[in-house]
C-alpha cells in the first residue's frame, strides 16, 4: 500500500517559480526521483513506499531547500517549498524554518491506527505477534497477549476472539495472505506469529475503510516488512520465563511446575550492491510449556478431572527479502516467508488433562513484486504470489507405544468418551497461485485534482480436506461416571473406505475495483470507490446429493424446503458489488480541523467449514445409534466394527448438512463521521461515531429433532438435519476517540477510548428462526487503552500498554439435553430463551497493565538491550469467557477461556 507526496513550489511573492524540480531521496537506499513542476508550481510522487525521506526543492538562481519527511503506510502527505534568492536569504534578519506538515495526518478518510516502527521495537508483546499490538486500535480486545480481533474479523461486529470466523483480511507488502481454510484469515490459528515483529517496518490497523482496494473494509491489517538498505545493520533476542513468574487464578490447582516459555530470534540486513541491491533476513522461535486447567464443579470425580497439566508448544519462522533498484523508476522485490507450528492444544472447557490434539500448521509464502514509478503522474505495483497453508491436527497418542486409548470427558453434565479419537485427524491443505495489480494515476485540471486507481486479483486456490470424522466412536453417558450409555456416533464412507471423507473444493477468487479521490478544491476531498468481487466454485456448486440420499431427502416433503435439498447445481453469487464513499473537509484554513466520514460495503465468502461438512457428511456418513432400552435401540458396546456394521444393516441413520440452492455472500455496512484535530506538530485527536452492520451470517439449524424422545425422528431414514444458510445478523455502533503523539524526541502516546453496544443474532439448534437483538460477547460498553513510549535519564526507556473495560455479557447452557440431540451444551434452558448474564461490580472488569524497561548498552558498533517486562503487573484476573451449566452442583463457573492472568 503506497503513499503519495505532493506539494508546491512558489517563490517569496506566492507565484510557481519557472523550471524547478524537486527530487525525492530515500534515506536509506539511496534511491532517487525527480519531478518537475506544473505551470501552477505544483508537484506530485506517486507510489512511494512507507520509510524515510530527503525532499529537495531547486531551480537555477535560488537558494536549494531541504526537508526530511517520513511517510506512512498508504499516507498522502503535501510538502510546500518557499525558495528564495541569495539576496533574499541574506536581506532576512530572522530565517523561520519551513517544515512539512506535521506528521500527524488530519486529512485521513478512514479510522485507522498506525503502529510506527518504534512502537514494535519498544511496547511490550508477551507472544511478540505484531496483532496484539491491534489494542491500541479504539474498540479491538486482546488476550493474553494473543491475537488481536484483526485476526479473526469476526462475524459478530464489535470484534472478538472467535476462532472460525474468515472476516477481515491481511494485506502484507501490497497482497492479500487471506487463505479459505478454517479458522483465522491466515492459516486456523489466530495465535500464530505469521511474521517476525523484527520483520516488520511498521502496520496499520483499518477498523473502517474505505478504500476500494481493500476487499475486507471492515477491519484491515496492512502490514510493511522490512527492507534493506545502505547501512548493514543487524539484532538478536533472547526471552523467556518460568513458573516462577506466573500468577495464579482460581481456576489453576496445585503448583505448575513446568511451566515455561523461550522465545528467540535474529535480523540482519544491508546493502548487496549500494544504491542497487539490498536484503533483509529474519528467524524467529519459540518454545514454551504453557498450564491448562481442568476443574469440574462436581464430586465424585477420580483426581485427574482437577488439575493443572501443561502442554507443549512451539514454532519456527523465517523470513528474507531481496530488493533490487535498477533505477528510481524501477524496485524489485524477492521475498518469502516460511513458518512451522507445532503444538500440543488442550481442548478449552471442563475437560480431563488427556484431552488434547497435536497441531502441524505450515504457512509457506514466496511472492515477487515489481513496483514501476515514472517520473510522471502515473505508478503501477503487480505482484505474483504462492501460498501454501497446511494444518493437521491428531488424538494425542496417550497410551503405549504410541497407540490412541478411549478417553473419557466430562462435559456440561455429561460424560463422553473418546470424542478426540472421534473428531481427529484433520488433514487441511488450501495451495493458492495470486496475482494482484494496482494502478494509480494523478489528473489536474478536471474539475480539480483527481488520483484514481485501479487494480485487481486473480486468485487461484486448491483447498483439500480429508477429515474421516468419528473414525473411533464417540459414546455418551447421560449423567456422569456411574450413568448408563446413552448412544454413540460412529462415521463410516459410502464404499467403506476412508477416502470417501476426502474433499476438494478448487475455487477462483475474482476482484476488481475502481476509486477516484477527487479534490474539487483544496479543503475538500471526495473519494468515490466500487469494487466488485467473484468466488467462484467457491459453493460446492457441482456437488449433489448421492441418490440413496435424494430419495431420503424427497421423502421427507415439507419437512425440508424444496431450495435445501442439494439436488441442483448452485449458481455462483456475482452481484458482489460494493461501493465505498467517503469525504474530508478542512473546517480551517490552516487544515488543523478536518471533518471527515464515510460508507462502505464489504463482502466476504461463507465459512468453509459449513461447506465442506455438505459434501463430507454426504460421502462420509455420520451415524447416531440409540442404546438399549432405548426404543428402536441396540445393545451397548464400544466395538467400532459392531457399530459401523450396525449403521450398515438399517439400525442408524447418517447425519446431513443441506446448503440452500443459492447461497449469498455475507456483507458489512460500515458507517461513520467524525472530525480530527491537530492539538500541536505531533498530537492529534480523532472523534468518531460509528456503526458495522453484519448481514446474510451463516448459521445451522437442525429439523430432525423431536421433543418427545431422543429415538423419535420426524424424518425417518436421516439422522440430525442441519440446514445451512445465510439466517442471522448482528449490529455494532460505538463512540471511538483516539489521541495520539507520534514518536519525536524519544517519546510516544496513544490513547484510544470506546463506548460501544453489540447486538447479535443466537441460533438454537432447533429453530429455523434466531433469537434477536441479543446482547452479543463483545458486548462491552467502554474500553480505554493507553500505550506510551518515554525516554528516561541515564539512557533508559520505559513503554507500556494499559487497558480497562467493562464485563461482557455471555450466554449460560442449561447442561442438559432439553432437544435431545446427544449434545449436552447446545440447550440454553426452560423455554428455550438464552440466559444472558453479565457480571457487576468492578471486581468483574478488564484490568491489565504491560511494561517494559529497557536500557541500551553500547560497545563500539554494537549495542545491547537489557529489557525487563512484566504482563498483567497487577495480577488481576482476566477472562475472555466462562463455561457455566445451570445443573452442576453450585451453579458456578467451572472454566475460563482466554485468561491474560500473569
Amino acid at each position: 500500500v503506497l503513499g503519495r507526496i505532493s506539494g508546491t513550489v512558489t517563490n517569496v511573492e506566492g507565484r510557481p517559480v519557472a523550471g524547478a524540480a524537486v527530487q525525492l531521496t530515500g534515506t536509506g537506499t539511496g534511491a532517487q526521483r525527480t519531478a518537475r513542476v506544473d505551470d501552477a508550481g505544483n508537484y506530485t510522487f506517486l507510489g512511494v513506499p512507507n520509510g524515510s525521506y530527503t525532499l529537495t526543492a531547486r531551480a537555477i538562481g535560488v537558494e536549494p531547500r531541504s526537508r526530511d519527511v517520513r511517510v506512512e503506510i498508504g499516507q498522502t502527505l503535501r510538502v510546500d517549498f518557499t525558495l528564495r534568492t541569495a539576496a533574499q536569504q541574506l536581506a532576512m534578519v530572522t530565517v523561520q524554518a519551513e517544515q512539512a506538515k506535521p506528521p500527524i495526518p488530519m486529512r485521513q478518510t478512514s479510522i485507522e491506527v498506525p503502529v510506527e516502527e518504534e512502537q514494535i521495537r519498544a511496547l511490550p508483546a508477551i507472544t511478540r505477534n505484531i496483532l496484539s499490538l491491534g489494542a491500541l486500535a479504539p474498540g479491538a480486545r486482546t488476550y493474553d497477549g494473543l491475537a488481536a480481533d484483526f485476526a479473526v474479523g469476526n462475524s459478530q461486529p464489535g470484534s472478538a476472539t472467535a476462532t472460525g470466523s474468515v472476516f477481515g483480511d491481511f494485506v502484507i507488502d501490497g497482497f492479500s495472505w487471506k487463505g479459505r481454510s478454517a479458522g483465522s484469515t491466515l492459516t486456523g490459528n489466530t495465535q500464530d506469529v505469521f511474521l517476525s515483529m523484527d520483520a516488520i517496518g511498521e502496520a496499520r490497523f483499518v477498523q473502517y475503510g474505505y478504500d476500494a482496494q481493500f476487499r475486507g473494509g471492515t477491519q484491515v491489517v496492512v502490514v510493511n516488512p522490512k527492507r534493506g538498505t545502505n547501512t548493514f545493520t543487524g539484532t538478536a533476542f533472547l526471552n523467556g520465563y518460568n513458573q516462577n513468574l506466573l500468577a495464579r487464578n482460581p481456576f489453576q490447582v496445585g503448583n505448575v511446575q513446568d511451566q515455561s516459555r523461550f522465545q528467540y530470534g535474529a535480523t540482519i540486513s544491508g546493502p548487496l550492491v549500494k544504491d542497487k541491491l539490498f536484503f533483509a533476513a529474519n528467524f524467529e522461535g519459540q518454545r514454551a510449556d504453557d498450564p491448562f486447567n481442568f476443574r469440574p464443579a462436581a464430586t465424585g470425580f477420580p483426581p485427574q478431572f482437577t488439575q493443572t497439566a501443561t502442554f507443549r508448544r512451539g514454532y519456527s519462522s523465517a523470513y528474507g527479502k531481496l530488493t533490487w533498484q535498477p533505477s528510481g523508476a524501477h524496485t524489485f522485490d524477492l521475498a518469502g516467508n516460511f513458518r512451522y507450528d507445532g503444538n500440543l492444544a488442550p481442548i478449552a472447557g471442563a475437560f480431563t488433562p488427556e484431552i488434547a490434539w497435536t497441531q502441524d500448521q505450515r504457512m509457506n509464502v514466496a511472492y515477487g513484486k515489481w513496483t514501476f514509478t515514472p517520473d510522471r503522474n502515473w505508478s503501477n505495483e503487480a505482484i505474483v504470489s504462492y501460498q501454501f497453508n497446511q494444518w493437521f491436527t491428531t488424538g494425542q497418542a496417550n497410551g503405549p507405544n504410541g497407540t490412541i486409548n478411549p478417553m473419557r470427558v466430562y462435559q456440561g453434565g455429561a460424560l463422553i468418551t473418546g470424542p478426540l479419537n472421534s473428531l481427529w485427524p484433520l488433514r487441511q491443505r488450501d495451495n493458492i497461485i495470486r496475482f494482484t495489480d494496482n494502478l494509480t494515476y494523478f489528473k489536474r485540471g478536471w474539475f480539480g485534482d483527481h488520483t484514481f486507481k485501479v487494480g485487481g486479483e486473480v486468485a487461484r486456490h486448491n483447498l483439500t480436506y480429508e477429515w474421516p470424522k468419528f473414525l473411533n466412536p464417540l459414546v455418551v453417558y447421560g449423567g456422569g461416571i456411574g450413568s448408563s450409555a446413552v448412544l454413540a456416533q460412529i462415521g463410516r464412507g459410502i464404499n467403506n473406505e476412508t477416502s470417501d471423507a476426502n474433499v476438494s473444493t478448487p475455487a477462483t477468487l475474482l476482484a476488481g475495483y475502481v476509486q477516484d479521490e477527487w479534490q474539487p478544491v483544496k479543503r475538500l476531498t471526495l473519494n468515490l470507490g466500487l469494487r466488485w468481487s467473484a468466488d467462484l466454485n467457491n459453493l460446492l456448486n457441482d456437488f449433489t446429493l448421492p441418490a440413496d440420499l435424494a430419495t431420503r431427502v424427497n421423502a421427507a416433503g415439507t419437512l425440508i424446503p424444496a431450495d435445501y435439498r442439494m439436488q441442483r447445481s448452485r449458481p455462483n453469487d456475482l452481484a458482489n458489488f460494493a461501493p465505498r464513499l467517503r469525504f474530508s473537509y478542512e473546517l480551517d484554513q490552516t487544515g488543523r480541523t478536518v471533518l471527515f466520514g464515510g460508507y462502505a460495503r464489504s463482502y466476504e465468502r461463507p465459512p468453509s467449514n459449513d461447506l465442506i461438512n455438505a459434501q463430507l457428511n454426504a460421502n462420509w456418513r455420520i451415524y447416531t445409534l440409540f442404546f438399549q432400552p432405548i426404543p428402536g435401540g441396540i445393545p451397548f458396546t464400544e466395538d467400532p466394527a459392531t457399530l459401523r456394521a450396525a449403521a450398515a444393516n438399517g439400525s442408524a441413520s447418517p447425519n446431513l448438512v443441506l446448503l440452500r440452492d443459492r447461497i449469498r455472500n455475507p456483507y458489512f455496512d460500515d458507517w461513520s463521521i467524525g472530525v480530527n484535530r491537530q492539538l500541536s506538530q505531533t498530537l492529534g485527536m480523532s472523534v468518531n461515531l460509528v456503526q458495522k452492520d453484519f448481514r446474510r451470517g451463516f448459521g445451522t439449524y437442525n429439523v430432525n429433532l423431536d421433543p418427545a424422545g431422543a429415538a423419535g425422528r420426524p424424518i425417518a431414514g436421516l439422522g440430525d438435519v442441519l440446514l445451512a444458510g445465510d439466517v442471522w445478523s448482528s449490529r455494532y455502533r460505538a463512540l471511538l476517540v483516539t489521541l495520539r503523539k507520534s514518536f519525536s524526541g524519544g517519546d510516544q502516546f496513544t490513547a484510544s477510548y470506546a463506548l460501544a453496544d453489540a447486538k447479535t443474532d443466537i441460533m438454537r439448534p432447533d429453530a429455523a428462526i434466531p433469537f434477536q437483538s441479543v446482547p452479543a460477547v463483545t458486548d462491552e460498553r467502554h474500553r480505554l487503552t493507553l500505550s506510551g513510549i518515554k525516554a528516561l535519564p541515564w539512557g533508559f526507556q520505559l513503554s507500556g500498554i494499559a487497558t480497562i473495560a467493562s464485563p461482557t455479557a455471555y450466554n449460560a447452557t442449561d447442561g442438559r439435553d432439553l432437544n435431545n440431540n446427544g449434545v449436552f451444551t447446545d440447550d440454553f434452558g426452560p423455554g428455550g430463551a438464552p440466559n444472558s448474564f453479565r457480571p457487576s461490580g468492578f471486581s468483574s472488569w478488564y484490568r491489565n497493565v504491560d511494561a517494559r524497561l529497557t536500557r541500551r548498552f553500547g560497545m563500539g558498533r554494537m549495542n545491547y538491550d537489557l529489557q525487563v517486562e512484566v504482563f498483567n503487573a497487577f495480577n488481576t484476573w482476566n477472562y475472555n469467557l466462562f463455561a457455566l451449566n445451570r445443573n452442576l452442583a453450585d451453579g458456578t463457573p467451572n472454566a475460563a477461556f482466554g485468561s491474560s492472568h500473569r
